[in-house]
């Protein structure tokens, strides 16, 4: 079980190599990701990824606002609207968060 800094520092490399175009290594952490992260809501509860969204960094804002959008969308719609506007490879994620929100796909 991997405790919350250690997503946390999964989540940079993540955004870290898909920045540098690193395709592979990004998409084999993302499963990783995925799991550690709803291991970590199961023993701790979805709030406990909150305080995350407040993060320096942008793709930890996205994937803690995907993680809690079942719970709280209003802050996660936020953390996307707010993504969305900045100039980097996240926007775009963003960007489909955001039309899956409109759509009820999320």
């Amino acid at each position: 079980m991997k405790k919350i800094e250690e997503i946390i520092d999964a989540i940079v490399r993540h955004g870290e190599d898909l920045n540098s175009g690193n395709s592979k290594a990004a998409n084999k952490l993302n499963d990783q990701i995925t799991k550690d992260t709803q291991e970590f809501v199961n023993r701790n509860g979805i709030d406990s990824l909150l305080p995350w969204l407040e993060h320096d960094n942008l793709n930890v804002k996205l994937w803690m606002a995907k993680s809690v959008y079942s719970e709280y969308p209003e802050k996660a719609v936020s953390t996307f609207l707010m993504v969305e506007k900045t100039q980097t490879i996240f926007a775009g994620s963003a960007y489909l968060f955001l039309d899956m929100h409109k759509k009820n796909l999320l």
